[in-house]
């Protein structure tokens, strides 16, 4: 699954927010905030500035970042991760002006048209616009309806970019999807055949040096830690617990070969 790396940005003053109808591509004829993909060589906060700027011609001056939402959502054919960046800024430069891609309005706080936007927007953004600060994670299917979502509540995030998740809580999400996406989760046997077809396709990616080797690896990991949550491991405890024991042990080269002192 490719993981795309986002923006978001909701401009609020003197009770209203600026919101934007996408013209054309992915969500056209929905209103949302303003944003896109991070750039190579970016940080977050450099990209939501120029998507700000290139959609509708203000530039954010005084922001904070409120939520970092994650959507599994179909995106040109294919299912891709989104780890999308929220902010909201009060203060900014310019004046909104029309783009080939979005045509923005500001819209009264009490009158966000929800009914006009992405489906999850309900959820979460009269909450951060409430103060809250929220990670999520939404998951669509084809029609872009909801077949899974989780909010909590946190209080707040570095300045830079989003922390990286722990191998417990990507076990979680990893097994979590598969429920919501219908996957059986009862078969081990059937599990680990396709773990090991997936280490199959990550060697000939490799082997053929296809450039995916990365997206590949990261299908095995998946799977890796959905079969750890199906049998009840704890991967993160058993990996720290091992690299210990490896770190412990002694080894030496006969031959060659580097073996395991008895």
């Amino acid at each position: 699954m490719k993981t795309i790396i986002a923006t978001l940005l909701f401009v609020v003053k003197d009770g209203k927010i600026l919101l934007a109808e996408k013209k054309i591509g992915f969500g056209q004829g929905l209103l949302n905030g303003v944003g896109g993909k991070v750039e190579r060589g970016e940080t977050v906060e450099h990209a939501m500035i120029r998507e700000a700027e290139e959609e509708v011609g203000v530039v954010p001056t005084v922001f904070e970042k409120v939520a970092i939402n994650d959507f599994e959502v179909y995106y040109r054919g294919e299912v891709c991760y989104f780890v999308t960046h929220i902010f909201i800024a009060s203060e900014f430069k310019g004046k909104p002006v029309e783009s080939e891609e979005m045509k923005p309005m500001w819209v009264d706080l009490d009158k966000i048209p929800y009914d006009k936007m992405w489906s999850d927007d309900q959820f979460w953004l009269p909450r951060v616009l409430a103060g809250e600060k929220l990670k999520c994670h939404f998951v669509f299917d084809k029609g872009n309806k909801i077949l899974f979502q989780d909010i909590q509540s946190v209080d707040g995030f570095d300045s830079e970019c989003v922390k990286r998740m722990t191998i417990t809580e990507a076990q979680k999400q990893v097994y979590e999807n598969k429920v919501a996406k219908g996957f059986k989760v009862s078969d081990v046997s059937q599990e680990f055949c396709l773990l090991y077809g997936e280490v199959s396709e990550a060697y000939d990616a490799w082997l053929k040096k296809k450039g995916d080797i990365g997206e590949e690896l990261a299908d095995v990991a998946i799977f890796l830690l959905g079969l750890a949550e199906i049998v009840g491991v704890s991967l993160e405890d058993e990996i720290e617990k091992k690299i210990l024991k490896n770190k412990k042990r002694k080894y030496e080269v006969k031959n060659g070969v580097v073996i395991k002192k008895k």
